[in-house]
């Protein structure tokens, strides 16, 4: 609550500053920061995004627990499509031109999938699709679903990069817009393997206003299914299988990502969308002698096109339909469970259980949801300053504007000195970084807590899992103080880990401080 009075008072300052925008050159400014100020009261807005065919919209459905949008084995994403929470589905198509058109749900695929070439020509003008939609999740994030990075199709990489406000190429700059991110966070797709394009794709989000980095970005492995080999171990756990390599991305790409986590994602996307002639499929598939069917999915190819096979009481048209829907192993997984005695209405749990996406959706909104309005705030002061930047530097801007620009580039940048929360950020991001490190686990820990990993309340941040009596969180900030005031005074630490050190310090003594007020001493 302190946090939101002091961006308060310092907006009102801003404001102040810029007065009049129709008599002065700051009007490109004053609406910049009025939409700034209205995005604060919106949901955290989190963009999924990577390379071609990373199984970005089969992520979004699995997070959604919905088919909504429309996959395949091709690149199917066209247009960058924004889901927000409505009470009943609708379509608001926003144009390049700024021309804006409402639309039936129904229209969604006509509007998103990439089209013959007959049709591009209008959705070459879509800047991006609002999608209204009443599912709980959108209410705390705002997803948005993104064409394809590194496309074969170049329009579809610009889509994306033009919508996010990053670069694409020196050529390509010519024609993406200048305006700054319009997500606050990022969860980037991979298909199988971290690769150099990856990183290249990641550093491209590191811009002045974006900044992202693992405090708000995060990695998800949507395959793991594919590392599943049916006839050495059917009854092996892909994220299992895939963890050693799932380490190794972590590795590759600590200081752009949180985390990496593995899911199978079209298991989960096949049992959202599960109708009654999958099911009927599913429960044909389940009456097969188990071990008949594992010698038969050890062949997609043979189990969706030999029609002399009698073992099967399904039709190669029907097994394709269910291989597209579910992968070998979502196949297997759900018969197996058919055969236990899961019913159809707890089917998707069952494989939602198993696959990982319940753990990788708890980790975003904890991961971002703890830190979702510092974020915010965090990016609305680098656009403001972007912007203020440009102007300043304009050819033609009179003395007093440019003075104006000054001023609320100083505003900011001292408000981010003096705001503790903001100190706290920035040794966090300078952790992850790489500028210093920790000699245990447990150090690092309490690192990670006190700078708000497990929430913003003085229990999360100083380890307590449970309630605690003022008493004892008093006493638990009074030992950090002094273990971390021995850090920052040891002959042995870096200068980095010494900066990093005294912000800890700070934080033990004024949330020391706060607990001393509420106990009335």
């Amino acid at each position: 609550m302190q946090l939101n009075k002091t961006v308060s008072k310092l907006l009102k300052n801003i404001t102040f500053m810029v007065g009049s925008a129709s008599e002065s050159g700051l009007s490109e400014f004053a609406v910049e920061l009025e939409d700034m100020k209205k995005r604060l009261d919106k949901p955290l807005r989190v963009a999924v995004v990577g390379v071609m065919k990373a199984g970005k919209s089969t992520l979004m459905n699995t997070i959604l627990k919905e088919k909504i949008l429309f996959t395949g084995t091709l690149e199917t994403t066209y247009t960058v499509s924004w889901f927000k929470y409505g009470e009943k589905p609708a379509l608001n198509i926003v144009f390049y031109d700024g021309k804006e058109e409402s639309a039936p749900f129904e229209d969604l695929e006509k509007w998103t999938v990439r089209p013959a070439d007959a049709e591009k020509h209008l959705l070459d003008e879509v800047e991006y699709v609002e999608i209204y939609y009443p599912n709980e999740i959108l209410k705390t994030m705002e997803l948005i679903d993104t064409p394809g990075l590194q496309s074969t199709h170049e329009k579809d990489a610009r889509n994306t990069y033009n919508f996010l406000g990053q670069r694409l190429s020196e050529e390509a700059d010519k024609v993406t817009a200048e305006n700054a991110s319009k997500a606050e966070a990022i969860i980037y797709a991979f298909s199988r393997s971290a690769a150099q394009t990856d990183a290249d794709v990641l550093d491209a989000f590191r811009g002045e206003t974006s900044n992202t980095s693992p405090v708000n970005a995060i990695g998800i492995f949507t395959q793991a299914d594919r590392a599943w080999d049916v006839m050495r171990n059917p009854e092996a756990n892909p994220l299992e299988l895939v963890a050693s390599a799932n380490e190794r991305y972590k590795s590759q790409l600590k200081d752009k990502l949180y985390t990496v986590m593995p899911v199978s994602a079209l298991p989960v996307e096949g049992a959202c969308g599960l109708n009654n002639r999958s099911f009927d499929i599913l429960m044909r598939l389940s009456e097969v002698d188990k071990e008949t069917l594992i010698e038969s999915l050890s062949f997609a190819e043979l189990f969706t096109t030999d029609p002399s096979d009698e073992t099967m009481p399904v039709s190669p048209e029907d097994r394709s339909y269910i291989l597209r829907q579910f992968a070998q192993y979502g196949i297997y997984t759900a018969t197996n469970a058919l055969r236990e005695g899961i019913t159809r209405e707890e089917l998707q749990k069952y494989l939602y259980d198993r696959s990982g996406v319940g753990d990788a959706i708890e980790l975003i909104l904890r991961h971002f949801g703890n830190r979702a309005l510092l974020i915010k705030f965090d990016h609305m002061f680098r656009r403001l300053r972007q912007t203020a930047g440009k102007i300043k530097n304009t050819v033609g801007t009179d003395y007093t504007d440019k003075t104006v620009c000054e001023n609320i580039i100083e505003a900011i940048d001292t408000f981010r000195e003096e705001e503790h929360s903001f100190c706290e950020l920035d040794v966090l991001r300078a952790y992850y970084d790489g500028e210093f490190e920790f000699s245990d686990e447990i150090t690092e820990e309490q690192f990670l807590q006190i700078t708000g990993e497990n929430g913003s309340n003085c229990e999360a941040k100083l380890g307590f899992t449970n309630p605690a009596s003022i008493s004892d969180l008093k006493h638990e900030a009074r030992e950090r103080s002094k273990k971390w005031n021995g850090i920052a005074n040891n002959i042995g630490t870096t200068v980095e880990l010494r900066l990093a050190a005294e912000v800890i310090v700070r934080s033990c003594n004024e949330m020391h401080y706060y607990l001393d007020m509420l106990s009335g001493f």
